[in-house]
């Protein structure tokens, strides 16, 4: 199993639980880990943003996983093509708890992450003043050489 980098650059920001648990984090193989045992983890397989698994559940039908991703807004987890919630563990990485029994006892789990719909206005109101700044640079530049041109007549 790989251990996941707990080599925050300066000023990274980390919720609360995760930045009170950072051993936890140094220590924690990068997996999903289970909180019940009625869960088998027969696959996973995470690549950066996006993890897929497959798990067995036992006819008990609680699911109870910590997902090896730190606490974020903005990921979508998906149950048997369901949409489910997730909530904040007590190390500050995504859990995911279902009371829920599982038809075939077979529960595929995917993950990625979006992003906000905050980030989302940001990344346009971004694209959007930079945009404005280049056109305004341009105009002036070109009203510059027009006035320099006629200077020169």
């Amino acid at each position: 199993m790989f251990i996941t980098n707990a080599g925050a650059a300066k000023f990274e920001y980390l919720p609360k639980k995760a930045y009170d648990n950072l051993m936890y984090i140094v220590k924690r193989e990068d997996g999903i880990i289970t909180k019940n045992e009625n869960t088998i983890i027969i696959s996973e397989e995470k690549n950066g943003k996006n993890m897929e698994a497959k798990l067995f559940v036992s006819d008990a039908g609680k699911i109870d996983l910590e997902l090896p991703y730190i606490y974020y807004l903005g990921y979508n987890i998906y149950l048997n093509n369901e949409k489910i919630d997730y909530i904040e563990s007590e190390n500050g990485f995504i859990e995911v708890k279902l009371d829920k029994k599982i038809d075939g006892n077979i529960a595929n789990i995917n993950l990625s992450y979006s992003g906000t719909t905050l980030d989302k206005i940001s990344f346009v109101a971004t694209l959007v003043g930079i945009s404005l700044v280049i056109y305004f640079l341009f105009k002036k530049e070109k009203a510059l050489c027009i006035e320099k041109k006629e200077n020169l007549i």
